[in-house]
């Protein structure tokens, strides 16, 4: 028996036929019905020979069970060979059954015997190998199915919401029962938010448990795919998941072949969300999988605990890959430290920002990139040039902050930057000229995204300020940036 592939093994049978009668057989024949010894599997015969015997060419062991053409003649005394190898791909290790039958004839009378198991035709050596018929037994290895493999990636965009995605494939040729496990990791909390699986949680689920904010689905271009859903939920904490912890029990279709999800049909994707607690800077998250790898529909059998895991490790950006905190707490009233000497911010005469469509217009000051990151704590109602930067109205990309709300908790005067649009105009005061720039882009992105800086060739403008509150952080999940190019100069 050979494996060629997951879940496929090439298996070689053997026969010898000899005549122990008085008499020479013609018209020799021997069958063998491979559908009678693996019912319901795939076979293919993938060859046929022997030497000595005259071969049917045409044997596949279904439509055609005969592995002779029926001209050969055997002597007294003699024996032959054949040998043919079947691929099987089998549902369970087994064991099956496999007979062969022998005819031949003489003076129009036909003889038969069915196979004996082994090398020696008369096991019990009463001179009659006619009453011995015991089944070729074919066993399989125990573990039939490679296990599953998964990844699993992370987004941090709405921080302090972390989003977790992981991705389970079944790299064989047959769907395989499977349970997955993902603890909460320590520093994170789950987010019980959003829409449910619609599984429910199963009957004596530890308080806490739900199906909200958790999301278990195939793939989506293939959603009547073999992968199936039993539950999909969030198991409350318990003494070994003091967190609590995702479990998706269910059925991964078969993906023979594929690497990843890009080329596979029946992948799974589980995806949910946690609170990243204050002051963690690194979190570590690990799924295992139980899966079936025997083929007898449960993940209870030994090997089949943690066949697979997934992981992935969240590190917090550093302040120098952060963009600038731009607001305070709306409608509450915030201390302003002193500002320190090194972090002043830098006049620069006669420079402002105009947006007409908000009714703003601010004067510019330079801000200092002190220690890897831009401290905008003492703007005020200014607009603050980020230092590193291009200079306004110089080529390159320009960046401008100002408040989405100022330390009083009113409202500052970048709260309305996101209803900016296409076309609208920004205009740079500067050496006694207008410089106007035109709106192309107004995003969302998350604080760590800093290609908004990204370096430009013509001279861009990028208006930065914070936007969704978090009072249980005491932070802004995002920020919005608004980028335009300059049109003209007057």
């Amino acid at each position: 028996m050979t494996r060629v592939a997951p879940g496929t093994f090439d298996i070689t049978f053997s026969l010898v036929v000899s005549n122990f009668g008085p008499v020479d057989l013609e018209d020799v024949q021997i069958t063998d019905d491979l559908t009678a010894t693996f019912p319901g599997l795939s076979i293919e015969v993938r060859s046929i020979s022997s030497t000595t015997l005259s071969i049917n060419t045409n044997y596949d062991g279904d439509a055609d069970i005969t592995l002779l053409d029926g001209t050969d003649t055997l002597p007294i005394g003699e024996s032959r060979n054949i040998q043919f190898v079947v691929r099987v791909i089998p549902d369970d290790a087994g064991p099956y059954q496999n007979t062969a039958i022998a005819y031949g004839t003489y003076n129009s009378t036909t003889v038969d015997d069915d196979s004996q198991d082994g090398t020696d035709p008369d096991p019990d050596n009463n001179d009659d190998p006619t009453d011995n018929d015991d089944p070729t037994p074919v066993n399989f290895p125990a573990n039939i199915f490679d296990p599953p493999f998964g990844f699993k990636t992370f987004d941090d965009a709405g921080l302090p919401l972390l989003r977790w995605t992981m991705i389970w494939i079944n790299d064989n040729n047959f769907a395989s029962v499977a349970e997955v496990s993902d603890p909460i990791p320590a520093g994170t909390t789950y987010e019980a938010s959003g829409p449910a699986s619609g599984t429910g949680v199963p009957f004596l689920a530890p308080f806490g448990s739900t199906d909200v904010g958790v999301s278990c689905v195939p793939d989506p271009v293939n959603p009547g795919g073999e992968t199936t859903t039993t539950y999909c939920y969030y198991e409350g904490p318990t003494i070994t998941y003091p967190r609590g912890r995702i479990v998706w029990i269910g059925t991964l279709g078969p993906d023979l072949g594929s690497t990843d999800e890009t080329n596979a049909d029946n992948e799974l994707y589980i995806t949910f969300n946690v609170r990243v607690d204050n002051g963690i800077t690194e979190v570590n998250n690990i799924a295992t999988i139980d899966a079936d790898l025997t083929g007898d529909d449960d993940t209870d059998d030994p090997g089949e605990q943690i066949v697979a895991t997934a992981l992935a490790s969240w590190v917090a950006p550093s302040a120098a890959d952060l963009l600038p905190n731009t607001g305070f707490a709306p409608g509450m009233f915030t201390t302003l430290p002193i500002q320190p000497e090194e972090l002043a911010y830098t006049q620069q005469s006669g420079l402002s920002v105009e947006i007409p469509a908000l009714k703003v217009n601010l004067p510019i000051l330079g801000v200092p990139f002190k220690d890897g990151k831009w401290d905008v704590t003492w703007l005020g109602n200014q607009a603050g040039w980020l230092n590193g930067t291009a200079f306004p109205t110089w080529q390159g990309n320009s960046a401008l902050t100002a408040h989405v709300y100022d330390s009083l908790g009113n409202p500052g005067p970048f709260v309305n930057l996101g209803t900016l649009k296409w076309g609208d105009k920004i205009i740079i005061h500067a050496f006694g000229q207008k410089y106007t720039y035109e709106v192309r882009s107004v995003r969302q992105v998350g604080p760590a995204d800093t290609t908004v800086l990204g370096a430009k060739d013509e001279a861009w403008l990028t208006l930065i300020t914070c936007k969704e509150y978090d009072p249980i952080t005491n932070t802004y999940r995002s920020r919005v940036a608004v980028q335009a190019v300059l049109i003209k100069v007057e």
